[in-house]
């Protein structure tokens, strides 16, 4: 029953250690976890942050260039303008046609109208032709002289490229009607200026009038110039005053989770919007997240890896316990059955273990003998000599000895 209890403690005592070994390997396993998700979440903030940033330089570069575009462009109908509203006189068509290669491809013509619409000069534009139907004619006409007013988009039926006015509106003395003056603006200009940057596969760039409409769509599946944007949020928006901002988890036409950032132009009443594939712009978040997590997963492994080795290991020592103990079990029964004894000592040779077989013939106990060296006990006394010879042998010199015979006298007076 001694050696069962004996067993049973260091069975506990394992398992306990066990359990702390598995708690420890679980604590761990949730911490690299919980840091790994921790990490990879501040790592996309940082890169959404950065992809918003690139996107919003983007369109505040792009707004500034359309502003000095269209500008010096509208700076030349500014010059007709005032000289027809301060002196009545009308710019030639060969002065038209020198203005108008002074602004190369981007100018497309350079028209003078009556306040009916009838061309009265053109840079190639016949006179007597008539723009009477034209959107931007009539709003000028109808409207207040509020500045730049632009057209709608048309593709020419023979060169195929899409063009815009700008117009503004020609005023007599009295402040009434008298026509218009208007740039005809090549669209195709931008287009082909934007396909320079690289926005990846879904990636788009629109100008968009603040009428919703839509000037320039370069990149973008099924929106054409001259059709209305889909984006009535950011029409509120724009509305509402709100003149730049970047937005996430934007849904393209062919439904690709965007990062759109807009600009409205100080001057002109445009907007520039610059898109991109969030699977583009956060391509490094992606690599991150892939690394980050099999760091974690690798780690996770390995844990498991010394919590089965740890098993492996304590059930191994459970076994040898086991077997030790029953060895010692049987060799102790095995010693009771006989008239054989043994002892065990420490390191200054006291006796800290005695066996009962003892008590089978020297009528002594083996309380008798603990806590004591055997010279220190009156009843021991070597068969030859002294115990000179046999404490130079185990105490200098830490040798083993074998053989040596001792007399041993009960407490009956008879020795052995």
């Amino acid at each position: 029953m001694e050696v069962s209890g004996t067993n049973g403690k260091a069975t506990l005592g394992t398992l306990a250690t066990y359990g702390a070994v598995v708690a420890m390997a679980l604590v761990t396993i949730t911490a690299v976890w919980l840091g790994t998700r921790a990490t990879v979440e501040r790592y996309a903030a940082r890169e959404l942050q950065d992809a918003k940033s690139e996107l919003e330089n983007y369109a505040r570069t792009l707004a500034g260039h359309i502003e000095r575009t269209i500008g010096a462009v509208d700076r030349s109908l500014l010059a007709i303008k005032r000289d027809v509203e301060r002196g009545g006189r009308v710019w030639s068509e060969a002065e038209l046609a020198a203005e108008h290669r002074a602004h190369g491809a981007f100018v497309s013509v350079l028209t003078v109208t009556d306040a009916r619409g009838d061309i009265v000069s053109s840079s190639i534009s016949p006179a007597g032709a008539s723009v009477a139907g034209r959107r931007h004619f009539i709003e000028l006409r109808d409207g207040e002289d509020t500045g730049l007013v632009l057209g709608l988009p048309l593709r020419g039926q023979a060169s195929g490229l899409w063009s815009m006015h700008a117009a503004r509106r020609l005023n007599a003395r009295d402040g009434s009607f008298e026509g218009i003056v208007s740039a005809g603006l090549n669209l195709d200009y931008f287009t082909a200026f934007y396909r320079g940057i690289d926005l990846g596969r879904g990636g788009a760039i629109e100008i968009i009038g603040r009428d919703g409409i839509v000037r320039v769509g370069d990149g973008v599946r099924e929106v054409v110039p001259g059709g209305l944007t889909r984006d009535g949020k950011l029409l509120e928006r724009i509305r509402s005053g709100v003149t730049h901002g970047t937005d996430a988890g934007m849904a393209g036409a062919d439904g690709t989770p965007l990062i759109r950032s807009y600009y409205v132009l100080d001057t002109y009443p445009l907007v520039v919007t610059v898109a991109k594939p969030e699977a583009e712009a956060l391509f490094g978040l992606r690599q991150y997240r892939r690394h980050a997590y099999g760091y974690a997963s690798g780690v996770t492994l390995l844990i498991l890896l010394l919590m089965a080795s740890t098993h492996f290991l304590m059930r191994r020592q459970r076994g040898t316990q086991a077997a030790l103990s029953g060895s010692e079990a049987r060799f102790k029964a095995l010693t009771e059955l006989t008239s054989d004894w043994y002892w065990e000592t420490d390191a200054e040779y006291r006796f800290t273990l005695m066996s009962a077989g003892i008590a089978h013939w020297r009528t002594r106990s083996p309380a008798d003998y603990l806590g004591k060296q055997r010279w220190e006990l009156a009843f021991l006394a070597p068969l030859e000599g002294g115990w000179e010879r046999h404490q130079e042998t185990v105490l200098q010199a830490r040798l083993p000895f074998r053989d040596y015979v001792v007399r041993h006298t009960d407490t009956d007076g008879n020795v052995g």
